[in-house]
């Protein structure tokens, strides 16, 4: 967030965000940002977070009562590539400094700006619910990566024995034909499932239209190579070679692990979506109080 970003609507004057495709996912790093506008020595620093929107919002209103002797983004450069720590500090030094802390809205934009924003009244709630919503998303993130790779290795491995019982010469030709199928089934789907991660992976830097697409797109090839995987393992499985014994256990291990794996992603996306949503409700009590405060001030 920064004053260039913040659109007024003709009629009624309405505050609009803009430069939605900078929008990142709290936890993940930021595509590019000026770094006045990023909280200093924070390990949030350089990620979406509520820390950084914070600390964005006092330096939005100090712009607006105070105004700047350089444009920001001159201050100390963009992408954090002129601004190391120690100059971030000094500039919110010299700001603060500018501030009478009898005025309310001068008082909010220190408590904005504010170094320990974990034990500030306006914010420390809001701090806590945002870096929980940051472990919860990495979390889930984690198990879902962990996740895909195992549905990607066990259609891979189920599609290599099921290829293998195909082979077998002692088995009619309709047996061997289901076999083969159901093994190009399951190498195409985890190729595809592949594809599909490396595609969400880009869309992390696309609009949020891209990444809800990518994501969609992702869910639906890990639950077709899942599928797959499990198809192709009990094909393998029914047709009982003895000299596959052995490679198809180990087969079906994997399509079990995997989907545990999968079921165990699922529940930590659905904890960190709570986590989004209560970190969202303490940041729009943060803003109901600015703007309380503003409008008094």
């Amino acid at each position: 967030m920064k004053l260039e970003n913040v659109l007024l609507t003709e009629q009624g004057g309405t505050a609009r965000l803009s430069d939605f495709d900078r929008v990142d996912t709290p936890g993940r790093g930021l595509v590019g940002y000026t770094a006045l506008y990023a909280s200093p020595g924070s390990p949030m620093s350089k990620v979406g977070s509520f820390a950084n929107d914070r600390h964005a919002l006092g330096i939005m209103i100090f712009e607006m009562t105070h105004g700047m002797d350089e444009n920001p983004v001159n201050t100390l450069g963009e992408d954090g590539v002129r601004a190391s720590e120690g100059d971030h500090r000094a500039k919110l030094a010299e700001l603060l400094g500018k501030l009478d802390l009898k005025n309310p809205v001068d008082k909010l934009i220190s408590d904005l700006l504010d170094d320990h924003p974990e034990k500030n009244p306006l914010t420390k709630k809001a701090e806590a619910a945002s870096a929980v919503a940051a472990q919860d998303s990495a979390a889930a993130l984690d198990a879902e990566a962990e996740g895909i790779r195992a549905v990607q290795e066990a259609a891979l491995k189920a599609a290599e024995v099921a290829a293998a019982v195909s082979s077998d010469v002692s088995v009619d030709a309709d047996t061997l034909k289901s076999a083969q199928a159901s093994a190009d089934v399951a190498r195409s789907a985890a190729k595809e499932l592949a594809a599909k991660a490396e595609a969400a992976m880009l869309a992390d830097y696309g609009t949020p239209q891209e990444k809800a697409a990518a994501r969609a797109d992702l869910e639906a090839a890990t639950t077709a190579a899942l599928q797959a995987a499990q198809t192709a393992s009990a094909a393998a499985r029914a047709f009982k070679s003895p000299g596959l014994k052995d490679k198809i256990a180990g087969a079906e291990k994997l399509v079990e692990d995997a989907s545990k794996k999968i079921s165990a992603a699922s529940s930590k996306k659905a904890s960190a979506q709570r986590s989004a949503t209560a970190a969202a409700e303490a940041a729009a009590a943060v803003d109901l109080e600015v703007a309380r405060i503003l409008k008094r001030g």
